[in-house]
């Protein structure tokens, strides 16, 4: 995030060609069911939706109040080009601008650790289809940069109380992808291949995380304990 804008597009190809092991990601909803990556309670210090025009009165609101429809209309880039630290160094890359950074998805994310990249049309911007349950059926193409390096996903599942059903679809995201390795076992256990990160080809692939305990419970009853999962605290020292 230091190069890149944070949790878009473009952090998370640099981040697999660079060799991470995990592509990290916060977990959030939005209103039809697309699971988003998302960090904050709202989206002001993340996207421009405090300037966006069709979003007056609605800055505070949390993903889960938003369809991903609208959500393509913000821009994720918005912060860290706008940052005089980001602009003084020279951070602040045309193409960011030029090249519309969506609030990314675990689809996304997926796909990207699998060496690919959001198809998108001559105007740039995404390829996808509405159907008629109302999902979205995304397009993907490979990437031309993509060097063979396959990380896995570290997920961290927020405020499950503003985001009903997150762990449900965490579930069908991975069972689309094959990811759920507790349904789809792998059985290579090499961390590395001809000195390309490989975490996303074994079982250690996918590693899941909450500050909170039901959502913990929660994913221990999907998953039965067959995909490491980790229980964070956080507490404060009191001199």
């Amino acid at each position: 995030t230091y190069w890149a804008p944070e949790s878009t597009e473009a952090a998370y190809r640099w981040a697999r060609n660079i060799g991470a092991d995990y592509l990290e990601a916060d977990l959030q909803i939005s209103s039809d069911g697309g699971v988003l990556v998302m960090h904050d309670g709202n989206m002001q210090k993340k996207t421009d939706i405090t300037v966006h025009p069709d979003f007056v009165g609605r800055e505070n609101l949390p993903t889960s109040q938003f369809t991903y429809e609208e959500l393509m209309k913000l821009d994720a880039a918005y912060p860290f080009m706008n940052t005089e630290a980001v602009i003084e160094s020279g951070r602040n890359r045309a193409g960011f601008k030029n090249q519309h950074q969506y609030i990314s998805t675990l689809d996304n994310l997926i796909n990207i650790a699998e060496g690919k990249m959001i198809k998108r049309d001559a105007q740039g911007k995404r390829v996808y289809t509405k159907n008629a349950d109302g999902t979205y059926t995304f397009e993907y193409e490979n990437d031309p940069t993509d060097n063979g390096n396959r990380p896995g996903i570290y997920v961290e599942l927020k405020q499950p109380a503003n985001n009903p059903g997150i762990e449900a679809a965490l579930e069908k995201n991975l069972n689309k992808h094959k990811w759920n390795i507790r349904l789809k076992p792998e059985s290579d256990t090499r961390q590395f291949v001809d000195g390309k990160t490989n975490l996303g080809n074994t079982n250690a692939k996918v590693v899941l995380q909450t500050f909170v305990l039901s959502c913990l419970e929660n994913l221990r009853d999907i998953f039965q304990g067959e995909l490491p999962t980790a229980y964070l605290l956080s507490y404060t020292v009191v001199y």
